[in-house]
C-alpha cells in the first residue's frame, strides 16, 4: 500500500512548516499532473477543479474564476461590480434609508438616477444639481418639474376634473400658476 497519513494524536497542534517566506505546499494528483491546491506563506491560497485555479485569496479578498453559485442568502457590504449584464431571476430589494439607482453612461458620469426619499420616488437629473425632473408622492400625486410633451393622449380624468361627459374642465397647476382647460374630443381650447 502506498497511502501516506499524517496523524495528530493527543491534545498538541499538527504545523505543517514551510520556514520562511514565498514558500509553497502544494498538493497535485500522485504523478504531479494536477494541481488541487497551492498553500504560499504571505501570499495566496489557492484551489483548483481538473487542474483550474477557480479560488485565490488576495490581499484585497478572493477571486474566483467564471461562476460563484450561492444556494441561498448573499449579503455584500460595499459596492458590487459586474463588468458585464446583471441577470437576476427574481426580485430585487434595496434597503437603505434613501435607496438609489444611478444610470450611468459610458462616460461614467451618472446623468439620472431614481431615488425613494420621504415617502417620494423620483428621478433627478444628476447633471443639473440633482434636480428633481419627475415624482410620484405617497399619495399618488404626480410631479413634474420641466415640460411634459405629449405626443399622443394625456388622460388626466378623475382627479383634478370638473364636469363629467365627452367635455370638462381640468385643473392644471405649473410652479404655483393654476391654468383652467377645456377638453373636447379631439380639441383642446384654454
Amino acid at each position: 500500500n502506498n497511502t501516506t497519513i499524517a496523524r495528530q494524536h493527543g491534545s498538541g497542534n499538527f504545523i505543517l512548516d514551510l520556514l520562511g517566506d514565498n514558500r509553497s505546499f502544494v498538493v497535485t494528483k500522485s504523478n504531479l499532473s494536477e494541481t488541487v491546491a497551492e498553500f504560499t506563506t504571505n501570499g495566496a491560497v489557492e484551489l483548483y477543479h481538473n487542474n483550474v485555479k477557480r479560488l485565490a485569496t488576495t490581499d484585497t479578498g478572493v477571486d474566483i474564476t467564471d461562476n460563484l453559485k450561492v444556494a441561498g442568502i448573499s449579503t455584500f457590504v460595499g459596492i458590487v461590480t459586474t463588468s458585464n449584464d446583471l441577470f437576476v431571476g427574481g426580485d430585487i430589494e434595496i434597503s437603505n434609508a434613501n435607496p438609489t439607482i444611478s444610470f450611468i453612461e459610458g462616460d461614467s458620469t451618472p446623468d439620472y438616477r431614481i431615488i425613494q426619499n420621504g415617502g417620494k420616488l423620483a428621478i433627478q437629473d444628476i447633471d443639473d444639481s440633482f434636480a428633481e425632473r419627475f415624482a410620484i408622492n405617497s399619495a399618488g400625486r404626480v410631479i413634474v418639474n420641466r415640460d411634459l410633451d405629449v405626443d399622443r393622449n394625456l388622460d388626466v380624468s378623475g382627479i383634478g376634473t370638473i364636469g363629467s361627459g365627452s367635455s370638462g374642465q381640468a385643473i392644471l397647476q405649473y410652479q404655483g400658476i393654476t391654468r383652467f382647460a377645456t377638453f373636447s374630443w379631439g380639441t383642446r381650447s384654454t
